[in-house]
């Protein structure tokens, strides 16, 4: 089933881009759909995952969130994830949450931010 979303330029290009990427990802690491979700040595990855959830919901009442922190805490999230609905959810969110640090960069950018 396909399932039509809206989108606008910014993101058309963005998307565009992540499909080139996939290509290259392909190329460089294969096709194979089997590997592995995530290995008891991902875990070590972010072994401080309750840490980072802490970190976050901290800034988060402060108002003092940073794209780069978003994107730690939903990785961490996917890593610890324990089934596999769970993870498919957080892998769109590490999805959703890496194409709006795109558009934050290119946003900065455009405005002279750093």
């Amino acid at each position: 089933m396909r399932i039509d979303i809206q989108r606008n330029a910014a993101r058309e290009s963005i998307y565009e881009e992540i499909d080139a990427e996939r290509t290259r990802q392909d190329k460089k690491h294969g096709k194979e759909m089997d590997l592995p979700i995530v290995l008891d040595e991902d875990l070590r990855l972010v072994d401080n995952h309750e840490y980072v959830k802490r970190v976050y919901e901290m800034r988060e009442r402060k108002g003092l969130l940073s794209h780069a922190l978003i994107m730690v805490e939903e990785v961490a999230e996917l890593v610890h994830a324990r089934t596999m609905s769970e993870r498919e959810a957080e892998a769109i969110q590490v999805a959703a949450a890496a194409v709006k640090l795109v558009e934050a960069i290119r946003w900065q950018r455009r405005t002279q931010r750093r």
